[in-house]
């Protein structure tokens, strides 16, 4: 009995240890990654992307954009996710940012827009 009562707190020991550590994982391990996977994605679009015409910069003003000159956006099949990090992709489908039956059909990057091909296009 008294072996059970041992591990039992043992056990207890361990979780409250995992559940504090969690938000250390990911702000000081995950966080960081993605932080570098999403400046990263914004060079990129800022590269390939189209600039506003003068209608969607005079939205991008009213909505207090300070520089829509800067703004490209970019139409794709599938908005990007780090899927080639493992654990971006588990912490993506563990808070429901991606999975199955989860579309997302913009997102934003510093001054890139990645939209989903025939979406907001004001045109």
């Amino acid at each position: 009995m008294k072996i059970i009562k041992i591990t039992s707190l043992l056990l207890i020991a361990l979780i409250i240890v995992a559940a504090a550590s969690y938000e250390k994982i990911i702000s000081g391990v995950l966080l960081p990654q993605y932080i570098d996977w999403a400046y990263e994605t914004d060079r990129k679009g800022l590269e390939i992307g189209t600039p506003l015409d003068e209608k969607e910069r005079l939205l991008a003003s009213e909505i207090g954009i300070v520089h829509p000159e800067k703004v490209r956006i970019i139409y794709v099949d599938e908005v990007p996710f780090p899927y080639e990090n493992f654990a971006l992709k588990v912490f993506g489908e563990a808070v429901d940012l991606i999975g199955e039956g989860i579309i997302n059909n913009a997102q934003v990057f510093g001054y890139s827009i990645y939209a989903r091909k025939g979406l907001y296009q004001l045109k």
